[in-house]
């Protein structure tokens, strides 16, 4: 279906407000994508911390920093509606603390093991719960800084885009800048310095360089309370196959840790992490150019299907090509494109959501709809990490040892192939029945007469 009969809706975003907003993208990533690609890895071989203590504590910081995602989203949603913006101003308080967990994060001391878990566990779950109260109201900004669904989309795109490219840096540049900086954890340490400050910035220029434009419409329907408000997103289908389809790409992403181990146990070289992390963050961030005009002319529901199956189609290329450096690279190729079309336009397919809330049940509930994105984003790549960090433990991983036993090699490559393919088919199967895209135009007319 074609999104034309949107074109002629007043845009007010210009390019440098939509780069700024991709730019707090670009800050999470320093410290989430760096978190689900070397979390594990640093816990492991440069702490020295076991691979099951690890999964045990990931799993335990998920469940409880689930719950507080979603207290964030509560707590904007039940902010006064006489607030000039309920969202915006967080970014700006929020944007130095987030450098600080970030850094308090990688610097686990050289003591006893209890100490160790202790320390990790708690700077863990603090930089998680910092990461959600900047993220749930930076992810609410799409919804409230315009109605117009091919703007939402515009900047959706913008912050896959400048994410990516934040994902790529980091994973190209990461492991060189920990040796040039003296490895080991004084290398960490110092690598989290820099990504702290960098990150910090990135927020800051966001802030000042964006701003919500919906606050009137909000307040003339945010009326009741917030159990009520919990009601509606709950009553809502299609939040609820957005949120799902989510969470299942995020725990793909936080199987992103076992890039480490599969270049250096299956692909003969740990260097070959920067390989697999620039094939895949480089179509990701040329799919997210190319995902502004597509916008513009197809539904997001065709589109992010036919990022499903590009993932699809790149899983089957390694899995078929396991032992060939060039098909693992094409393989992973495939896989960016394909998650430029689903990264790209998954948080527009959420403020689209909050809009078919209000129309169906007389409320929006921008802070829950939009906690479910940060929710996503930490409970699945903690999943997927935790996953990773399990798997590694029953396969019989031995961190720092030069040749691992067979088993370990299975369970590295079924985390790096075979499970991803998997949740790309559920993902297939389950947006099938997301049929929102078809009546949105008739919903956003309703809503702007309503207003008027």
């Amino acid at each position: 279906m074609s999104v034309a009969s949107n074109l002629n809706k007043p845009k007010d975003i210009r390019l440098k407000e939509k780069v700024s907003y991709g730019l707090g993208n670009l800050a999470a990533n320093l410290l989430l994508t760096t978190a689900n690609t070397y979390m594990v890895y640093y816990y492991t071989d440069i702490v020295g911390i076991t691979a099951a203590i690890v999964g045990t504590l990931l799993l335990v910081a998920k469940v409880i920093d689930g719950v507080f995602d979603l207290g964030v989203g509560a707590f904007l949603d039940g902010q006064p509606n006489n607030r000039n913006e309920k969202a915006h101003p967080w970014i700006k308080r929020l944007a130095v603390p987030f450098g600080i967990a970030l850094i308090l994060m990688y610097s686990v001391p050289d003591l006893n093991e209890n100490i160790k878990v202790i320390y990790a566990f708690s700077t863990y779950i603090f930089a998680m719960f910092i990461f959600s109260a900047i993220s749930v109201p930076y992810n609410t900004m799409i919804s409230l800084a315009s109605t117009n669904p091919i703007e939402r989309s515009e900047l959706s795109s913008y912050r896959n885009m400048l994410g990516s490219v934040g994902g790529w840096a980091l994973t190209v540049v990461t492991l060189p800048l920990v040796a040039f900086l003296g490895n080991g954890r004084q290398g960490w340490f110092f690598l989290a310095v820099i990504y702290g400050i960098v990150a910090s910035a990135a927020y800051l220029i966001c802030y000042r360089n964006t701003r919500e434009r919906v606050t009137a419409v909000a307040k003339t329907t945010e009326k009741g309370k917030l159990r009520d408000k919990i009601k509606t997103v709950s009553k809502n289908k299609y939040w609820w196959i957005v949120l799902v389809i989510m969470i299942l790409t995020f725990i793909t992403a936080g199987l992103g840790g076992v890039n480490v181990y599969f270049a250096k146990y299956i692909m003969g070289n740990a260097n070959y992490v920067g390989a697999l992390g620039t094939a895949n963050y480089i179509p990701m961030i040329i799919g997210s150019i190319v995902l502004i005009p597509l916008a513009a002319k197809f539904n997001k529901k065709t589109i992010v299907m036919g990022g499903l199956f590009l993932n699809t189609l790149g899983c089957l290329v390694i899995l078929f090509g396991i032992h060939n450096v060039t098909l693992i690279i094409v393989g992973n190729a495939l896989k960016g494109a394909g998650s430029a079309a689903i990264f790209g336009l998954i948080y527009a397919m959420f403020g689209d959501t909050v809009d078919y809330g209000e129309w169906k049940f007389g409320k929006r509930a921008e802070g829950l709809t939009f906690s479910a994105g940060s929710f996503s984003e930490k409970i699945g790549s903690g999943i997927g990490v935790i996953i990773l960090g399990f798997a590694l433990n029953i396969g019989g991983y031995v961190g720092g040892k030069a040749v691992q036993m067979a088993s370990a090699l299975q369970a590295i490559n079924f985390i790096f192939v075979y499970l991803p393919l998997l949740i790309d088919i559920i993902c297939i199967i389950l947006l099938m029945f997301y049929g929102l895209d078809k009546i949105y135009d008739s919903i956003r007319i309703d809503l702007d007469e309503s207003t008027n």
